[in-house]
């Protein structure tokens, strides 16, 4: 009967986090399409790569076109929430217009020079459907976008995208919602781009300082090559400062309430839940690579050394990843998991939330190197373990008020990740962790909410009882 039970609540989670009309979902999924596929590779799998030495300006045709395919991508999360007076030709003009202009060029472009690469190989010709999976990513998009929109032109279905179940009614200020929606479509939409262009001005300005100013070109050039950290910063910056902007003077007040001190010892129950999680997947990948031994090297190599598969980071590099766990977590869970929890309840506000998170990090986790199978896991791997692991750091926001343990945990985890010489299923077992430790928090040591009337935002109470 508890696992019946369980099973229809999380059923009937489910169903409370998903679109109203589910074609709304294939609509989401086709902007994810556009989004993710100029990030991947349109060269076919098999056919070895190309050489643009002697065809530069095809190459640099490629790029543009590629960035108009992450613009209509981005534009597409636009009018999943702002379709406008008629959003039938939003979308085709908007969306699809752009993308198949892309679709075209750039799989002209990558057809000739890969068709020319198997003609000096003396391999068949290469047709449309034998391009990479960027092509195929790309494709897929227009076709659940042309579904929808031949759907909303019948009036079968509708924009914006809306939840099943509406919202409690505690966050009714249109206005307010309107804003925290923007800053969602920056962070998910905008944050890869304005990462880049940051980088190119960044870049630009130090060339033309050593050009300039001659005399501080040694100087210079040491500073150069901290130009990733300032980068790095300079981004954090300015997707914080971006987002207390749109959210106006309810910004400024989560802001500062959401960078109060902790308790120190939840800091260290931070740092303890990155540390944990991250032991027990060095010490499964050592007691794997034990086994293997045993089984088959033993006598012909020297046995696995444990201090090997348990490396601290450094402190420089959990320095160097903080400004970004700090500016994530200001986000996410300062400025925009009140709302969320406002308007939709904790759970679901938490998930929702997360999931945001999640589609803020596609821009980096899908490479042109990438393999079908590597691309569906990360899409798996990416959306599970921000999802835990955004309950995880939710937890513990919600216990202290304060945004601090979050960070503390989530530089403390990417730090690991970047040290440690992690195995291919790393990935998945720390995201099946994070959300086992996700449940038996929020199992055994709930948080609840309560209205504060002074700011209308939620309050934790000092006192939380455990169930």
């Amino acid at each position: 009967m508890a696992v019946s039970g369980t099973s229809k609540s999380g059923l009937r989670f489910a169903r409370s986090v998903l679109p109203a009309d589910l074609t709304q979902l294939l609509f989401l999924c086709g902007v994810v399409c556009l989004f993710v596929s100029a990030r991947l590779s349109w060269w076919p799998i098999g056919l070895p790569g190309p050489t643009f030495q002697a065809d530069w300006r095809w190459m640099l045709l490629a790029v543009v076109v590629s960035n108009v395919i992450l613009l209509a991508g981005a534009t597409g999360y636009f009018v999943c929430f702002w379709p406008g007076n008629q959003p039938v030709g939003r979308i085709l003009w908007w969306i699809c217009l752009p993308a198949c202009l892309g679709l075209v060029l750039t799989s002209g472009v990558f057809l000739h020079f890969a068709n020319a690469a198997a003609h000096d190989l003396n391999s068949p010709p290469v047709h449309f459907w034998k391009l990479g999976p960027g092509f195929h990513f790309m494709l897929s998009g227009l076709v659940l976008i042309g579904f929808f929109t031949f759907r909303l032109a019948s009036g079968l279905t509708s924009l914006p995208l809306g939840l099943r179940e509406s919202g409690l009614g505690t966050s009714d200020d249109v206005a307010s919602w309107d804003r925290t929606q923007r800053v969602v479509w920056v962070e998910v939409a905008l944050l890869g781009t304005i990462g880049v262009v940051a980088g190119l001005l960044l870049d630009g300005l130090c060339y033309f300082l050593i050009v300039r100013f001659r005399s501080l070109s040694n100087f210079l050039l040491l500073v150069s090559g901290l130009l990733p950290a300032l980068t790095d910063f300079a981004t954090c910056g300015i997707l914080v400062g971006v987002a207390v902007w749109i959210l106006g003077k309810e910004g400024k007040r989560a802001l500062r309430r959401s960078l109060r001190l902790p308790l120190p010892e939840f800091l260290g129950l931070a740092l303890a839940f990155s540390v944990g999680v991250s032991a027990v997947i060095s010490l499964a990948h050592y007691f794997l690579d034990r086994l293997y031994w045993a089984a088959h090297l033993f006598g012909k190599s020297d046995s696995p050394q444990p201090g090997t598969y348990f490396p601290l980071p450094s402190f420089g590099l959990f320095l160097f990843l903080l400004p970004a766990a700090l500016a994530e977590e200001i986000v996410f869970r300062g400025l925009l998991q009140p709302r969320f929890i406002s308007r939709y309840g904790l759970l679901r506000g938490i998930f929702l939330v997360s999931i945001a998170w999640a589609a803020t990090h596609f821009f980096v986790d899908f490479h042109a190197m990438d393999s079908y199978g590597l691309i569906f896991l990360s899409f798996a791997v990416r959306l599970l373990k921000c999802t835990g692991g955004g309950f995880v750091l939710s937890w513990l926001t919600l216990r202290t008020r304060s945004v601090l343990p979050a960070v503390a945990a989530h530089a403390a985890d990417n730090a690991y990740i970047f040290s440690n010489p992690a195995p291919s299923w790393a990935g998945a077992a720390g995201a099946v962790l994070w959300s086992l430790l996700a449940i038996m928090l929020f199992r055994f040591w709930p948080v609840r909410i309560e209205e504060s009337p002074a700011e209308g935002a939620p309050a934790i109470p000092e006192s939380v009882p455990a169930s």
